[in-house]
């Protein structure tokens, strides 16, 4: 049933019933939100209709704050991630910054949730649609971050567009993703839209299936995620079948075009292919598909939405657009069919000139992710010499982990340019490459390019730890995405024909890593447990687990990669 769903400008003037539940895992409710919110406006009160920078990965005190900002005409600013950089670059534009932890030095004013004060509810507030209800940036990795005003009626239009479409489709299920609030996407998807209809979203990302699974049950939810995070979605086809009490999964996806292959294996098992989302940030929403079959499909345009292309890119005109009767260039490539569907071919800026030979590098990364052995791929662009040098970053499977283990590098790679002799010629393929497990992507699902670039800058001379890619919090600790570089040193003369990373090492890469997670200086004084499996080696990608264990008193880790162990352990420190 579609449902008459609440404007957002009026969400702060519209009331729910106090125990109404507006967020799941954990359980939260209307009431709740309202007390949070005025703590969090009484705090707020001096820098009513300035600019407030929100930084958070909870999606209920996300709310609040929301709440908070509307109330006093504030605008809130939504950083594109949380890292320390992106938000020292954002603070000469607002006035004070909340968030729920604050590690780096600023002299910006800051409100910590856990400051504010015990106060009345907030009361209803009245908004004008035709003001900013929050000022997104782009990410800014190829270029100076674009500041993007998004209204009260832009917002409003384009729920009103996704309910017309799917609401029907997701009934009263809880909105559950692997995609962060802070882009437009899972802000829209995975919190407002809930919140406008009336169902519960859940507080927080979940980046992994495991947790995703453990914590709550698929039939009673619709997930918001990206093409990245359903790669792996087939490792878990047997407990999700058996745990999804007969009802077809809802998902959606965006960020990219899905792998044709991945949108049918997920169709194959549970009934229903993946809802794509095609749109950016600057857009909103432009298109939609679903691949039920194994050729190209094409993309639906959004209602309302107006397209055309120039010089073979796609512009649109569109309610969800600041000046909706402005023509907006995306910068990709299309072909618009007799029907108004089209094509997309890749990004009119990812077609380079290598030897004198024109290359399209988005055809390069989906032949890629044709072989056998490849999840995902990524082609970078750096100089070299006064050259112009194409780098590959490959996400292998398990079965390549082994092959790479077995055979190394230089087999894998001869196999790989055979899978594409029949496209491209020699010259013309990457000079560097890069094997990993996983490719460096932000709580968007989208990649990395600063991680992926920098994975082909030189070594340091000395290093204690190989290059962290990622680090993600985990239940009790920490997980690290590393990858060991081909020129590691401390694996010189360990062996001369079979390098190895010495189990002292890793040891080393343990204790300074607690020392981080602690924030104190701490040696390790006892070894209780230690298991080498299996040899670590350079130009391998692994993943490091520490967890404090609170009954014994000591920290346990674990070096893997997918399913091959290579080291685990449990040690004291003082």
């Amino acid at each position: 049933m579609i449902r008459e769903i609440i404007p957002l400008d009026q969400i702060g003037s519209v009331r729910f019933s106090e125990d109404h539940i507006i967020c799941n895992y954990p359980l939260r409710t209307y009431s709740e939100l309202l007390l949070l919110s005025a703590q969090i406006r009484k705090n707020l009160k001096k820098y009513s209709t300035r600019k407030i920078l929100i930084v958070t990965d909870d999606s209920f005190e996300f709310v609040a704050t929301l709440f908070a900002c509307w109330s006093l005409k504030c605008i809130p600013v939504i950083a594109p991630d949380k890292l320390p950089h992106t938000i020292k670059q954002l603070e000469d534009v607002v006035a004070c910054i909340v968030s729920n932890s604050f590690n780096e030095s600023t002299g910006k004013l800051r409100l910590l949730w856990k400051d504010c004060e015990e106060t009345e509810p907030i009361k209803p507030f009245f908004i004008d649609s035709t003001t900013s209800a929050f000022e997104l940036f782009t990410s800014g990795t190829t270029g100076i971050r674009k500041s993007i005003p998004k209204t009260f009626r832009q917002i409003s239009n384009e729920l009103n567009v996704l309910e017309m479409l799917w609401g029907e489709k997701i009934e009263d299920r809880i909105s559950i993703g692997t995609v962060s609030h802070q882009h437009i996407y899972g802000l829209l998807f995975r919190l407002l839209w809930p919140l406008c209809r009336g169902t519960p979203f859940t507080s927080r990302a979940s980046f992994y299936w495991e947790e995703i699974i453990s914590n709550v049950n698929l039939s009673l939810c619709f997930i918001i995620s990206s093409p990245t995070h359903l790669n792996h979605f087939s490792s878990f086809h047997d407990y999700i079948t058996k745990n999804n009490e007969g009802k077809k999964l809802v998902l959606f996806s965006s960020g990219g075009p899905l792998n044709n292959a991945v949108s049918i294996d997920i169709l194959k098992f549970f009934g229903c292919a993946p809802i794509e989302v095609y749109g950016s940030t600057e857009t909103g929403g432009i298109a939609y598909r679903q691949q039920t079959s194994e050729k190209d499909q094409a993309w639906n345009v959004f209602p309302d939405v107006l397209h055309r292309t120039v010089a073979g890119t796609l512009q649109v005109q569109s309610p969800f657009l600041l000046g909706n009767n402005l023509w907006q260039d995306t910068g990709d490539l299309v072909t618009i069919m007799e029907n108004g569907q089209f094509r997309l071919h890749g990004r009119s800026d990812r077609m380079i000139k290598i030897g004198e030979k024109r290359l399209s590098l988005d055809r390069l990364e989906l032949l890629l992710q044709g072989h056998k052995y490849i999840n995902e791929s990524a082609i970078v662009t750096f100089p070299q010499k006064g050259r112009l040098i194409l780098g590959a970053i490959i996400e292998v499977n398990e079965v390549a982990c082994e092959d790479l283990y077995v055979n190394g590098k230089e087999s894998l790679l001869e196999d790989i340019k055979l899978h594409l002799k029949n496209e491209f010629v020699l010259d013309s393929l990457p000079r560097k490459w890069r094997f990993l497990r996983k490719l460096p992507v932000d709580d968007q699902g989208k990649r990395n390019h600063l991680k992926l670039t920098e994975l082909f800058q030189p070594s340091p001379k000395t290093v204690r730890t190989p290059a962290i890619i990622e680090t993600i919090p985990i239940t009790g600790g920490e997980r690290y995405l590393m990858t060991i570089p081909n020129d590691y040193e401390l694996c010189e003369g360990h062996f001369r024909n079979f390098k190895v990373v010495p189990g002292v090492c890793q040891l080393d890469w343990v204790e300074m890593l607690i020392c981080g997670i602690s924030n104190k200086n701490l040696k390790i004084n006892n070894i209780p447990k230690i298991k080498f499996h299996r040899f670590i080696r350079p130009g391998q990608t692994i993943t490091l687990d520490i967890l404090y264990n609170e009954n014994k008193n000591n920290w346990i880790f674990n070096i893997y990669n997918g399913t091959v162990k290579f080291t685990s352990g449990r040690i004291m420190v003082i």
